[in-house]
């Protein structure tokens, strides 16, 4: 009887050992789940967070581009006139023209504009390396020019350039030229003098 009990007890206590061991690793488990959980979702946050980080890096670098491309644009904008002598032809086609004259028997110098400008203005520089800030001495100005209604102009030109021609374009740009004939062939030529923004 006494073995009988014996054996009854020592079994108690197996089953009893067993099923602590049993709760204490579900105990355990359970708290490497939750960590295992923490960290997945620190893990995520951080590579959500990064993610923001270089889109927001992208958006900024395509900003600045947009922005340099807009400067290079305003610095780089074309002279928006031609000059050369003009023929018959273009004397008749442009009867409409404004006239200037500057020398009377000189020959007659077309200003054709590629849109519509505005303050335009012929003046009297030193040479072709001046500041296009120093005003120079003005010979002509007008409100506007047209490709319709150009400014034909008689002049003899010198031998260095010292005519200089500034306006605004349609986009606001202020734009300033020499105007110079080459002792080569005698053809007219433009001699950039600076743009920038008008403000």
């Amino acid at each position: 009887m006494k073995k009988y009990l014996n054996y009854l007890l020592i079994t108690f206590l197996m089953v009893s050992l067993v099923g602590c061991a049993n709760k204490t690793n579900s105990a355990e488990s359970k708290v490497n789940n939750s960590a295992s959980e923490k960290t997945e979702e620190k893990a995520e946050e951080k590579t959500e967070e990064k993610a923001e980080e270089k889109t927001e890096e992208k958006a900024e670098e395509k900003t600045e581009e947009k922005t340099e491309v807009n400067d290079n644009d305003s610095i780089s904008e074309e002279i928006k006139i031609t000059v050369a002598y003009a023929n018959e032809e273009q004397l008749k086609k442009y009867n409409n023209a404004n006239i200037f004259i500057i020398d009377e028997d000189g020959p007659a110098l077309l200003i054709l504009p590629k849109e519509k400008i505005t303050d335009f203005k012929l003046s009297h520089v030193e040479h072709a390396d001046a500041n296009p800030s120093d005003e120079g001495e003005l010979l002509y100005s007008t409100e506007e020019l047209t490709p319709d209604k150009p400014l034909i102009f008689n002049f003899y030109m010198p031998d260095m350039p010292s005519i200089r021609a500034s306006y605004k374009t349609e986009s606001g740009i202020e734009q300033s030229c020499a105007i110079g004939e080459s002792q080569m062939d005698g053809s007219i030529f433009l001699i950039d003098m600076g743009k920038e923004t008008n403000k």
